[in-house]
């Protein structure tokens, strides 16, 4: 057995003992430079994973179990067979795969994730585990259809390890980097007026402009969403975090943080910090 599959034995039972986190995240740090590829089987109990113990949100799940561990947690507990789940900004599938299993095969879900290397492991990890209920849609979310550069950072994360994962239609001095030039859709026209159960928006500065491509969307059904709101990506797209909540408050929505565990918490716009996972749900 390979040094790092009997370490990550140590460091996701340290996931659950209060304070042994960090212990992990020293043992990920020790391994975060380099470029092995491992495979995992247990994921979600029973998912296979292929992961980079070099790209910052994969050395998350294979050293953690998780990358999105609140946003997991609140998944299990509301999704249901026969939903819709759509993912805008799916990456390598970790929340899909978590979705299309709830789901299952009644149910649909359709992972936006314009990054070809990403799309490519997420079409592995959904034909590895036969998760057919799973539509990858290589295009990203926007209030128009048309084409977009996506900028990365130049250089690595703190913790040495590259974080592919924070692309973005939107110049700035820490994402300058243009990796590749993409389509762009809206949601309004992919669903065709078919209001999904559950909308998840973490497209680094976009989920605004991908909301006003779904106005139609909004209007018929209203379904729930969780959206990341960060202050430096809203700054970077040219808006306030707060105005996310006011362009979604007409349409009857409530607000909730996503807390540890998925547990929520209501919050107003005056409630917004510099980052957070929220919970959008119609009153």
């Amino acid at each position: 057995m390979q040094l790092e599959t009997r370490l990550r034995r140590i460091t996701t039972t340290l996931r659950r003992v209060p304070g042994g986190v960090l212990v992990g995240e020293k043992i990920r740090k020790r391994f975060g430079r380099t470029a092995r590829k491992l495979t995992v089987n247990d994921f979600d109990g029973d998912l296979t994973m292929h992961l980079d113990l070099g790209e910052h949100m994969q050395s998350q799940i294979f050293w953690h179990g998780s990358y999105s561990r609140n946003i997991l947690y609140l998944l299990r507990k509301i999704l249901r067979p026969g939903m819709t789940f759509v993912d805008g900004g799916a990456n390598v599938g970790e929340i899909s795969l978590v979705a299309a299993k709830r789901v299952g095969p009644s149910g649909r879900v359709l992972a936006f994730e314009p990054v070809d290397a990403f799309a490519d492991q997420l079409q592995r990890h959904r034909d590895d585990n036969r998760l057919d209920n799973i539509e990858i849609l290589r295009m990203g979310l926007s209030d128009q259809p048309g084409t977009a550069p996506l900028y990365l950072a130049e250089s690595a994360y703190a913790d040495g390890t590259h974080h592919d994962g924070l692309g973005t239609l939107f110049l700035s001095d820490v994402r300058s980097r243009q990796a590749a030039t993409i389509p762009l859709v809206t949601l309004d026209a992919m669903l065709d007026g078919a209001p999904p159960d559950l909308m998840k928006l973490d497209i680094e500065g976009a989920e605004l402009a991908a909301l006003h491509g779904a106005r139609d969307l909004l209007s018929r059904g209203a379904p729930d969403l969780i959206i990341e709101i960060g202050r430096d990506t809203c700054r970077a797209a040219g808006y306030d975090m707060e105005d996310i909540l006011a362009f979604l408050e007409p349409y009857g929505y409530v607000f909730h943080r996503i807390g540890r565990k998925g547990a929520l918490r209501a919050i107003t716009a005056a409630d917004l910090g510099r980052f957070q996972n929220v919970y959008c749900a119609r009153s």
